[in-house]
């Protein structure tokens, strides 16, 4: 279950740290737990789609992708036994077992934001099988924007970016919009509604 008090995690841009390969998880324990929060609050407040663990400093294959509105929206298990919390799936050593034929596309990435957004040619249907926080192994099925969020956050975790499969630059990353400052208690929710509105009208995919 989704734990509220989490932080928000620094967001690495060390190019040499993120060339380093991440290691399975053997133990799924409240420290787990712990990351996994604080990496979905860490999603939220940088309005991103997806997130992995090595971005966050951590070197383990754990990462996070933002999907489709029919996810739990509170926090459980979603119909293909992935855990979930408003739209954004936990996937502990994942590994893709299929895909479909690949399409081109605009990406970016939260730890290159000075690269822009290239297109990068990725399949649109994968099906990956990881484990969930508790260790109970899962497959789910991720499609069009989902899907190309799940291979970027993956391969993040082989210490490959999304320059390396670039087929050319498409534009620059607008700068970051400015947002009010909301109560708290209320800043969260508001950013989870940024983010969701921006997954579904962003035309290039800034994970």
């Amino acid at each position: 279950m989704y734990n509220s008090n989490v932080a928000i995690l620094r967001i690495t841009t060390d190019a040499e740290f993120l060339r380093k390969k991440s290691k399975p998880v053997t133990e799924f324990n409240a420290r787990l737990h712990q990351l996994l929060d604080d990496m979905r609050d860490t999603l939220e407040d940088a309005w991103g789609l997806g997130l992995a663990a090595v971005q966050v400093g951590v070197l383990y294959r754990v990462c996070l992708v933002r999907c489709e509105k029919s996810s739990p929206p509170n926090g459980g298990v979603d119909a293909h036994g992935a855990q979930t919390a408003n739209g954004v799936v936990e996937l502990i050593n994942p590994e893709i077992i299929a895909c479909s034929s690949e399409k081109p596309g605009e990406e970016g990435c939260l730890s290159v934001p000075d690269a822009g957004y290239h297109t990068v040619i990725r399949p649109h249907k994968v099906t990956v099988r990881a484990q969930d926080r508790n260790g109970k192994t899962f497959t789910r099925d991720f499609e069009k924007i989902s899907a190309v969020c799940a291979c970027h956050e993956i391969d993040h975790m082989d210490g490959i970016l999304f320059t390396d499969k670039s087929s050319g630059f498409a534009r620059p990353k607008a700068a970051k919009r400015k947002q009010s400052s909301p109560s708290q208690g209320e800043g969260v929710a508001s950013r989870k509604r940024s983010a969701s509105a921006q997954a579904e009208s962003d035309d290039g995919v800034g994970i």
